[in-house]
C-alpha cells in the first residue's frame, strides 16, 4: 500500500457529518451535525459515538487520489458487504455532501467503475429517493422490484 494512503486521515473533512443518520446523536439524515465544526473536524472526535468510530469512507481506505477528498468531491464513496442479500458481493454507496453532486463527472465515473466490476451502485441523495444501478448482465427479478419499491428506492440509468 503507498505511503501516502498509509497516512490518510479525516483531519479536517467533515463530510460524513451531514448525510448519514445517527439515532445515537438524534441527528437526521441530511441535516449537519451539531458537534460538527464544518472544514475543522468533529467537537467530539474523542467521544463520538461507535457509529461515528466505525465509519471509514473508502477514500480513506485508499480509493481514489489525495484531491478525491470527500470534502473536496462533495461525494462520500462507501463499499459495504451484505451478507445474506442480493449484495453479497457488496454494494458500492456514493452519499451526496451538497446538492447536486450526484451528477458530476467524477461521480459517473466511480459509478461505471464499480458497474463495470460488477457491482451494484446506490446513489444516496441529501433528500429524495436514492437510486439504485444495475450492473449490465444482471437481472431486475420481480423479488428485486418490489424490494427495491417497498425500500422507497428507484431504479438509476445512467
Amino acid at each position: 500500500m503507498k505511503e501516502e494512503v498509509l497516512q490518510r486521515t479525516c483531519s479536517s473533512c467533515t463530510a460524513c457529518c451531514r448525510p448519514m443518520e445517527i439515532p445515537e446523536l438524534e441527528k437526521p439524515a441530511g441535516k449537519w451535525c451539531r458537534y460538527c465544526a464544518v472544514g475543522k473536524g468533529c467537537r467530539i472526535y474523542q467521544n463520538r459515538p461507535l457509529p461515528c468510530q466505525e465509519f471509514r469512507c473508502e477514500w480513506l481506505k485508499g480509493f481514489g487520489q489525495r484531491k478525491d477528498r470527500p470534502d473536496r468531491t462533495k461525494v462520500i464513496p462507501d463499499f459495504v458487504k451484505i451478507p445474506d442479500s442480493l449484495f453479497d458481493d457488496g454494494l458500492f454507496q456514493i452519499w451526496e455532501v451538497a446538492r447536486g453532486k450526484l451528477n458530476t463527472p467524477y461521480t459517473q465515473y466511480m459509478t461505471k467503475y464499480a458497474l463495470a466490476g460488477r457491482i451494484w451502485v446506490l446513489h444516496i441523495p441529501l433528500e429524495g429517493p436514492k437510486l439504485l444501478f444495475v450492473p449490465r448482465g444482471e437481472t431486475l427479478t420481480l423479488d428485486i422490484r418490489i424490494g427495491v419499491s417497498e425500500a422507497g428506492w428507484e431504479i438509476g440509468q445512467l
